[in-house]
């Protein structure tokens, strides 16, 4: 008899064994330490790498304003723009200020050309000081771009006189501006006792909205709604009940509309997976390890399928936005409507698994 009752237990145990609660626990500040070295931190010191040179390219084109060190000026926009926009997931409430003070869209364009008009001198310390709306990556393309007239017309604005050099002296300031807060950015993330740091000790689970991996899950959420709704959902005529809206187009002066939304998608995809390496561990994992999924599939392979597939519908869109929007309206409501499928499984049915409360978001800063 107890050599039988000794076999069931000894075959009871096998069988626990055999399930999820045998499996070492999930180590979640170890998946937060590799997505801070891996991709935090490189992707806010590539930016901070590109706003360095583009500052370079500013004062290069203020001294000697061709239509050579324009276009240098503007090829170097586009590549921290980018840049930037791998690391714009990442707008936590430490950060929100300088996350405003680099990327705050749409610019004023009044209150930049009243500047210019001014009399105030237009150096780095105006620029550190001056509104969110007027400052940052918006406001330099502002200045740079012009889909409507040619390069000689543009750079005439930078050489007719007093206004002119105002304006040259504004566009160097501002890139000034946008690479000290990039690099003061950077240096937050990979400072020892800094933002990585706190991101990776918060490693609890996603119940407790403080928790990185809520707050991770709820700006993934975020930065979905701000690309189906305003990025492409305001320009498709969402708020002008059905017309399009070309002006409503983020960056459509530079035309880098779906480049920079691709860049978004790119971001949010390397921080689910928590890097570019199949072995790298990320929130991919962490569903996997929950027994996460979606109508009889695993979740965290549904919610890759669907990044592809959004990625796929946004390259499908002829760029630049602002024309697709009014001659490729159909592709155009493709690609929204693959991120909104992409926006539900994450907020939805991601959010579920990991147990994160989907908290409203303040991203406007000052």
């Amino acid at each position: 008899m107890w050599k039988r009752l000794l076999c069931s237990l000894l075959i009871l145990g096998s069988l626990a064994g055999c399930g999820r609660g045998a499996q070492a626990p999930f180590d979640r500040e170890a998946m937060l330490n590799g997505l801070v070295q891996r991709v935090i931190v490189p992707v806010h010191d590539a930016a901070a790498a590109e706003a360095a040179t583009l500052a370079a390219a500013a004062h290069a084109f203020a001294g000697a304003p061709t239509p050579a060190n324009l276009a240098a000026l503007q090829e170097q926009w586009r590549r921290t723009a980018l840049a930037w926009k791998e690391a714009e997931l990442y707008a936590f409430r430490d950060v929100m200020i300088l996350h405003s003070q680099i990327d705050k869209w749409p610019t004023n364009e009044r209150f930049i050309e009243g500047f210019i008009a001014g009399t105030e001198r237009l150096d780095a310390a105006f620029a550190a000081d001056v509104g969110s709306t007027s400052k940052g990556l918006p406001a330099v393309e502002y200045l740079i771009f012009d889909p409507k007239r040619p390069p000689d017309a543009l750079v005439a604005d930078f050489t007719a006189g007093a206004a002119g050099e105002r304006r040259r002296q504004y566009v160097a300031a501002l890139a000034q501006d946008l690479a000290a807060k990039t690099a003061e950015l950077a240096a937050m993330w990979a400072g020892p006792d800094g933002q990585g740091a706190a991101f990776i000790a918060a490693a609890t689970p996603g119940e407790d909205l403080n928790g990185s991996i809520s707050m991770l899950t709820n700006e993934m959420i975020v930065l979905l709604e701000d690309i189906a709704q305003h990025k492409l959902g305001d320009p498709m005529g969402h708020l002008s009940f059905g017309v399009p809206a070309p002006t409503f187009v983020e960056a459509g002066r530079s035309g880098a509309s779906l480049a920079l939304i691709r860049a978004d998608l790119q971001g949010l995809t390397r921080a689910f997976h928590g890097g570019d390496a199949p072995d790298d561990v990320g929130l991919d994992d962490y569903l996997t390890y929950l027994d996460a999924e979606y109508e009889g599939q695993p979740l965290a392979a549904v919610i890759s399928a669907q990044i592809d597939a959004a990625l796929a519908a946004v390259d499908a869109v002829d760029p630049p936005l602002r024309v697709a929007v009014e001659t490729d309206p159909d592709a155009v409501q493709a690609a929204y409507d693959a991120i909104e499928q992409l926006l539900v499984l994450v907020k939805v049915d991601m959010a579920n698994h990991l147990g994160v409360t989907v908290t409203f978001s303040d991203n406007d800063g000052d």
